[in-house]
């Protein structure tokens, strides 16, 4: 089936030289097969970039590397590098990451083609010349597949990570939804009941009573207001003890074993110390669970007198490159209040330390 695609010009410019085994049979009886079988080639390559039909993609296949072999016996060694256009093809458009049809058929006849230089009536330089460009061929095969590779896992890693932020974002939703149907759904019923017992005072001429009822909607009401305006400070600032509840749930649905470790009364923090240690074992938490492809993760507490500690150990694959830059929004937030942030072990176990001036309130 014909699909619409933009193709990279990149794939065309090997083309060009399907000149050279025409030059070569100039004036020879095969002259026109040449031609005719070298346009077929050149059709065959350019079709496969825009099909997906598995039967015409193997014919196609196959014609070309029958053009390979038969234009590399019967006509020049040198026509054994249209391989190379194979070779793109297997590495960048297919983009295999296992053997198949393709990738075996494509080896053998590099195989065969190589055997011909070396027992062909042909000079060592040739030779030489021959082992080299597919030398070099199969190197930038095998980059090639790996940069796709590389690139796939990268995908992957960034999907999941968008599954991750949405599962994240739909537990908090859920807490979010929970504290407000537990208490403005509690605060309306409240308020529909003594409506309607005013009414019935209201009916009946009890002035006092109904007076009564009044004065308990006036509270009722300001009370909702101030649980209002609590549910919504909380969505500025939820406690340690709060975000710690939440850490495990999203390690969980992450498939992590999340340990906590507590050396210390949580309550003793003070509340702009605990704003800070909610968003930072945020940040530690989200590194691990989008970068670090862990199965066990330990976070400890720790209080040193005057100065308060968290770790967070993983065992995963760390920081593979360490620079300067990791962290590095973690260290501006930790300046900020005279803290620190070390890494410790930079992978198996990665281990990284953030370390606050400690105040009890």
């Amino acid at each position: 089936m014909f699909e619409k695609r933009k193709i990279n010009p990149m794939y065309f410019t090997g083309l060009i030289f399907l000149i050279f085994p025409i030059v070569y049979a100039w004036g020879d009886i095969e002259f026109p097969f040449i031609v005719g079988s070298s346009l077929l080639f050149g059709f065959f390559y350019i079709s496969l970039l825009y099909m997906r039909n598995p039967l015409y993609e193997k014919v196609a296949w196959f014609y070309m590397l029958f053009y390979v072999l038969y234009t590399t016996f019967a006509g020049n060694i040198q026509s054994s590098l249209f391989l190379f256009n194979l070779s793109n093809l297997l590495t960048w458009h297919y983009t295999e990451d296992r053997w198949t049809y393709r990738t075996i058929s494509y080896i053998l006849t590099l195989i065969i083609c190589l055997s011909w230089a070396i027992m062909g009536p042909f000079t060592w330089e040739i030779v030489v010349f021959m082992f080299v460009l597919h030398s070099f061929a199969l190197f930038m095969f095998y980059g090639g597949r790996q940069e796709v590779a590389k690139e796939k896992m990268e995908r992957q890693l960034q999907e999941q990570n968008a599954s991750i932020n949405l599962l994240i974002a739909e537990n908090e939703r859920n807490r979010i939804g929970q504290d407000l149907h537990d208490s403005l759904g509690h605060v309306f019923a409240t308020l529909a009941i003594k409506a309607e017992l005013g009414l019935k005072q209201l009916e009946k001429g009890n002035l006092s009573a109904v007076q009564q009822e009044l004065e308990d909607l006036q509270a009722t009401s300001r009370k909702s207001m101030m649980d209002v305006r609590n549910i919504v400070n909380q969505l500025k600032f939820r406690s340690l003890e709060e975000e710690l509840q939440g850490l495990q749930g999203v390690f969980e649905m992450a498939g992590i074993v999340l340990q906590i470790q507590e050396e210390l009364e949580v309550s003793y923090l003070s509340p702009v110390l605990q704003s800070n240690l909610t968003m930072m074992v945020r940040e530690l938490a989200n590194n691990v669970i989008k970068h670090a492809e862990a199965s066990h993760v330990y976070l400890r507490f720790k209080d040193l007198g005057d100065q308060f500690v968290v770790e967070m150990e993983d065992d995963g694959k760390g920081f593979l490159n360490q620079t300067d830059t990791e962290l590095v929004s973690l260290r501006n937030r930790l300046s900020l209040i005279h803290g620190k942030v070390t890494i410790e072990s930079a992978s198996r176990p990665t281990l990284v330390r953030l370390t606050l001036p400690f105040r009890k309130e």
